[in-house]
């Protein structure tokens, strides 16, 4: 009679077990990453929405705040081409030692606020021609309101480059449409609109 032994038992992992489980924690790194890709598109995209609120807000209460009939016109006038890309360079400086019509602080409130859209207060290299890197993404703006100024609804929209693309909102405003800045199709315009009452003084 004899005894065969029987045969050792396999201890361990075998080489395709450990490659299953190398590709099953592949795909799962890899789908954090992209997940880690839409997250920071998203906040991105969130943090230029709150910018242009912020925005939106500052422009409608400097507008409050020189409410003349006479003022109020200004702004409407300036802004009738839109705001955005250096659209209101030049124009009367107003300080203490040089104080400006309401006219005047109008056109300086105008340059200021665009030069806050176009992020030219925060850039890289120097102040004169360092690149711009606040501000929105391809910012435009458009400004509407009584004719000639005066009490009434003004209308303040700002557009600018998301970073997602989405399908167009046909009914939403025109500012910035048209202009070749925001993808095929406007994929990649987003818009914010404001109104406000804004009574004359």
């Amino acid at each position: 009679m004899s005894l065969e032994r029987p045969a050792p038992r396999q201890r361990g992992v075998t080489l395709v077990e450990a490659l299953v489980a190398l590709v099953i924690v592949s795909i799962g790194v890899l789908a954090l990453s992209a997940l880690q890709i839409v997250s920071k598109r998203n906040t991105l995209d969130a943090a230029m929405h709150s910018d242009a609120a912020s925005l939106a807000h500052n422009l409608l209460e400097r507008m409050r705040g020189n409410a003349s009939i006479d003022a109020l016109n200004s702004y409407l006038n300036a802004a009738v081409l839109g705001l955005g890309d250096g659209q209101m360079a030049g124009g009367a400086v107003c300080a203490p030692d040089n104080p400006c019509s309401p006219q005047q602080l109008a056109s300086q409130d105008l340059r200021e606020w665009e030069a806050l859209l176009d992020g030219q207060q925060e850039r890289v290299g120097n102040l004169a021609d360092g690149t711009a890197t606040g501000g929105l993404d391809d910012g435009r703006a458009c400004l509407q309101g009584p004719n000639g100024g005066g009490s009434g609804l003004y209308t303040l929209t700002i557009a600018w480059r998301g970073s997602v693309p989405l399908p167009d909102d046909p009914t939403a405003p025109d500012c910035g449409r048209g202009l070749g800045l925001y993808g095929d199709g406007e994929a990649l315009r987003r818009v914010l609109q404001l109104q406000t009452f804004i009574a004359a003084r």
